[in-house]
């Protein structure tokens, strides 16, 4: 039986897809951290007269802020409030990031830190230092695939299919 205040319609109507929202909010990081880069770029060329692979590391910001702009959205489908977010990016950045802060620093053995390229900020680490560094390809070519992959898989699998439910829970439509 339905309840008398339940409306026959949908009453969310957005004017754009929800491959257009999302990708909006893709693409606005992307551009933020591509204007990022280039002031950073500007202001360490005129004060240290200093320039770098912008060829590498413009496409490089370019996916990495895409691959973690997706799983900031993942991560916010599954968080109650700003500080259960909070607690999920930590456990984040503990269980992704920390293997490589270890490796740094040499608590990990380089025999096992050369696997931590499967790792996404490994893998967005290495095609990033790519634009200042010499890094061998097959490292550069392999972080371009993984995070593509990543990324591709994460929007189409986790982050479209529970956009809908996530505008459920939190505006209740």
């Amino acid at each position: 039986m339905k309840k008398k205040s339940t409306p026959s319609t949908p009453s969310w109507c957005p004017p754009v897809s929800e491959n257009e929202s999302l990708a909006a909010k893709v693409i606005v990081g992307a551009l933020n951290a591509l204007m990022t880069v280039v002031f950073i770029s500007a202001t360490v060329f005129i004060v240290k007269n200093v320039t770098y692979n912008y060829i590498l590391l413009a496409p490089a910001v370019v996916l990495v802020t895409v691959l973690h702009t997706l799983i900031g959205i993942l991560l916010s489908y599954s968080s109650r409030d700003f500080t259960s977010l909070l607690v999920n990016f930590i456990v984040y950045a503990f269980v992704f990031l920390m293997p490589s802060v270890l490796a740094a620093f040499g608590i990990i053995s380089p025999d096992f830190a050369k696997y931590l390229i499967v790792l996404p900020p490994e893998a967005s680490s290495i095609i990033i230092h790519a634009g200042f560094t010499n890094i061998t390809a097959w490292k550069i070519l392999f972080g371009y695939g993984y995070l593509l992959v990543i990324s591709l898989l994460l929007y189409y699998f986790s982050v479209k299919p529970k956009f809908h439910e996530y505008l459920m829970k939190e505006m209740g439509v």
